[in-house]
């Protein structure tokens, strides 16, 4: 007989196997779902009119994994040539313009540092490479995808953690 624990992770496991297999199957139903007329999207909306649509918006982390659930927030990671100043104090401005107090977690780059990021093996950057959904681009996000390509061919890999092997 299963220990209850035991019988939680697989439950935890097969809720997550499902999850992503609906997200893979739905045809993009899952995103346009979260932006199109969802619950973000009048947040990304705002956030891309802040930016005067120069911006690339990536959610990443469970909710994009589809490995969620109803307590889970939203990670997004937020890039633009328009951030400046204190990167700790840089998103401010970002978090006013969520009115519905949804749970959002921003982390914000200018598109140096994204790259710099990338290379330094940055996990919030590299997850949002890998595993990353595009809710805006400005036509940043190719080039990114270009460099992490790169980078895997060179030896990186998630095990634990994100490896650079030789």
């Amino acid at each position: 007989m299963m220990k209850l624990s035991e019988y939680e992770r697989w439950m935890r496991q097969a809720e997550r196997t499902l999850k992503s297999a609906l997200r893979d199957l739905d045809g993009g139903d899952y995103i346009r779902g979260l932006v199109d007329g969802g619950e973000l999207e009048p947040f990304v909306k705002r956030l891309v009119d802040y930016f005067d649509g120069d911006v690339t918006i990536i959610l990443f982390g469970s909710r994009a994994r589809g490995d969620f659930n109803r307590t889970s927030d939203y990670d997004l990671v937020v890039i633009s040539k328009k951030l400046g100043g204190n990167p700790l104090q840089r998103t401010r401005p970002l978090y006013e313009l969520n009115e519905e107090f949804l749970d959002v977690d921003i982390i914000a780059y200018t598109l140096w540092e994204f790259l710099k990021a990338l290379e330094n093996l940055s996990p919030s950057a590299l997850d949002a490479m890998k595993d990353g959904i595009v809710l805006h681009d400005n036509g940043f996000y190719g080039m990114a995808k270009k460099k992490f390509e790169e980078m895997k061919k060179k030896g990186l890999r998630r095990e634990r953690y994100w490896v650079m092997r030789a």
